[in-house]
C-alpha cells in the first residue's frame, strides 16, 4: 500500500512536468515522455549512461539472457571456463554493480567466491588484498591500522551501506566500470596494482588501467589481487566524499597523500573519481606542488590549476560549475589537512 502511494505521488509530480515539456532534449535526440514514472526512470538512466559511456567493460556488446552459472574451485578453473565458453562468460563475485543491469551482457557468470581470493596480508613492505575480499573486510581489516592506512578505512567505509559493504568486493568496485564508485581515487594515491591471471599471468598498474579504459575490458583475464606499498611513516592520507546524503552515491570523490619536509611538499599525489569520465591522478597538480610551501596561496592556485583541463561530468546530480568549484573546495581542505598532520616548523 505504501509503495503504490509513493509511485502514485512520483507518478503525479512527474506527470505535472511533462505537461509544461513534454519533450526531454538529450544531445541531438528528442525523447517523447509518455509517463511519469517513466520520465524519472529515464532521468535516471539518461544520467547513468552519460556517467558509464566511457567506462563500460562491455560497451558496445548486444546484451543476451544468462544461461548458466558456474562455480569453478579455483582461479586457473575459473579463467578456463570463461575463455573456452560457450558463449560469453563474465566473472561475478558480490554482484553488487551487476545487479544493477537490466539485462546482462553474458551468456554464463563464473562465480569466484570460492577461489581464494578473500584475504588480505601484509607482504614485506606492501599490502595484498584479494580481489573478492568484501569492502566491509577492507573496512575492519587490523593490517590497515596504525599504518598510515586511515584514509583508506575511511574510503571504504564510505561505500554505500553495511548491507552492501558485505557483498561488494574491493576487486569489482575497481575494475567493474561502476561510475561512481568510491575506492578507485584512493588506491589512485596508494599507486595501486593489479594481478591478472588470464592465458599468462601480469601485473597493471591502476592508473594505466583507467587510462586504457575506454579501449576495451580485460579480455577475459581475471583480476586476483590489488597491491600497493604501504605509505612512508612520514606521509599523511586523506579521503573525502561528496555526497547529497552519507548513503548516496558520490558527487565527487577525492584522494589526497602528501609527504612533507618542514612546511614543504616533498611529494603529492592526488586523484579524483566520480566526477570525471574515468578516475584519474591530477599530475600536473602534483608537479606544481613539488617543493611548494603549503601555504593558503600557494594551495589556493593549485585548486584552480587542478581543474583546468580535467572534463567534469555536467548532469542532473550537479553541473560541471557546481562540482568544479567544489572540487577546489575539497581539494584545498585536503591539502591543508595532510600539510597539518604532515610536517612539523623548520
Amino acid at each position: 500500500m505504501g509503495t503504490q502511494k509513493i509511485i502514485k505521488e512520483v507518478d503525479q509530480a512527474a506527470g505535472e512536468f511533462i505537461e509544461k515539456c513534454p519533450k526531454f532534449r538529450h544531445g541531438r535526440k528528442e525523447i517523447d515522455l509518455h509517463s511519469g514514472l517513466a520520465c524519472i526512470m529515464l532521468f535516471f538512466d539518461l544520467e547513468m549512461l552519460e556517467m558509464s559511456k566511457n567506462l563500460c567493460v562491455v560497451k558496445g556488446v548486444a546484451m543476451s539472457a544468462l544461461r548458466d552459472f558456474k562455480r569453478p574451485s579455483s582461479v586457473a578453473e575459473a579463467v578456463a571456463m570463461v575463455r573456452e565458453g560457450p558463449g560469453r562468460g563474465g566473472f561475478i563475485a558480490g554482484g553488487t554493480t551487476l545487479g544493477l543491469a537490466r539485462m546482462l551482457p553474458y551468456d554464463f557468470l563464473v562465480d569466484i567466491t570460492g577461489v581464494g581470493l578473500n584475504k588480505l596480508r601484509k607482504v614485506g613492505d606492501g599490502i595484498r588484498i584479494g580481489a573478492a575480499a568484501t569492502i566491509q573486510q577492507l573496512a575492519t581489516s587490523p593490517l590497515l591500522h596504525n599504518s598510515g592506512l586511515e584514509f583508506l578505512i575511511q574510503a571504504a567505509l564510505s561505500v554505500a551501506t553495511r548491507q552492501i559493504r558485505n557483498m561488494a568486493t574491493v576487486g569489482g568496485d575497481l575494475v567493474s566500470g561502476y561510475p561512481v564508485a568510491d575506492l578507485p581515487a584512493v588506491f589512485l594515491v596508494l599507486d595501486a596494482q593489479l594481478s591478472l591471471t588470464g592465458s599468462d599471468r601480469m601485473e597493471l598498474s591502476l592508473r594505466d588501467f583507467f587510462d586504457s579504459r575506454v579501449s576495451g575490458s580485460l579480455n577475459g583475464a581475471l583480476v586476483t589481487e590489488i597491491s600497493f606499498p604501504v605509505p612512508p611513516q612520514d606521509s599523511r592520507g586523506f579521503f573525502v566524499k561528496f555526497a547529497r546524503t552519507e548513503n548516496d552515491v558520490a558527487l565527487i570523490d577525492l584522494a589526497c597523500l602528501a609527504s612533507l619536509e618542514g612546511r614543504h611538499f616533498k611529494w603529492v599525489r592526488v586523484a579524483l573519481g566520480s566526477t570525471v569520465l574515468r578516475p584519474s591522478r591530477l599530475l600536473a597538480l602534483e608537479d606544481f606542488l613539488k617543493g611548494k610551501p603549503a601555504e593558503e596561496q600557494v594551495l589556493a592556485q593549485a585548486a584552480k590549476l587542478a581543474t583546468k583541463d580535467l572534463s567534469i561530468l555536467d548532469n542532473i546530480r550537479g553541473s560541471r560549475p557546481y562540482r568544479m568549484e567544489m572540487i577546489q573546495v575539497l581539494l584545498r581542505r585536503a591539502l591543508l589537512n595532510c600539510a597539518q598532520r604532515g610536517g612539523g616548523d623548520k
